[in-house]
């Protein structure tokens, strides 16, 4: 009896440990920096006018219903519309408040591929300078 019933703990104890890993890795998303390849706007550039739209290049194509763009600025996070690809290893949103008044942008960005079920995200920064 006392064997069974200490098996039957380590079943358990396997069982649970089993599912918290898959919960936990189901969470989160890899590390971008293996599928990003551009992005516009560029990275790091400061414009001299507000962009109307947001297109993030991977190395392969995403699964649009899967993914996601987030845009957020110095008055916080801007709407996006219309998330789609290009076909071109992409995902593109229009911005959904124009124009964007100067200041730092972060663009938030997480990918799905058919082929592989991880996701994947990343982010980068862009500033605005329009002169006065």
């Amino acid at each position: 009896m006392f064997m069974q019933s200490h098996h039957y703990k380590s079943f358990l104890f396997t069982v649970l440990a089993f599912a918290l890993m898959s919960v936990s890795a189901c969470g989160t998303a890899k590390d971008g920096s293996a599928v990003f390849a551009k992005a516009n706007p560029p990275v790091d550039a400061t414009m001299e006018y507000s962009p109307r739209s947001l297109r993030v290049f991977l190395t392969k194509l995403p699964d649009v219903d899967q993914s996601s763009l987030q845009l957020k600025g110095p008055e916080g996070e801007i709407p996006l519309i219309h998330l789609h690809t290009m076909g071109a290893n992409d995902l593109m949103a229009e911005i959904d408040k124009y124009p964007l008044p100067n200041g730092t942008y972060t663009v938030h960005w997480t990918a799905q591929f058919a082929d592989d079920r991880e996701k994947y995200s990343g982010s980068y920064q862009f500033s605005i300078a329009t002169p006065e």
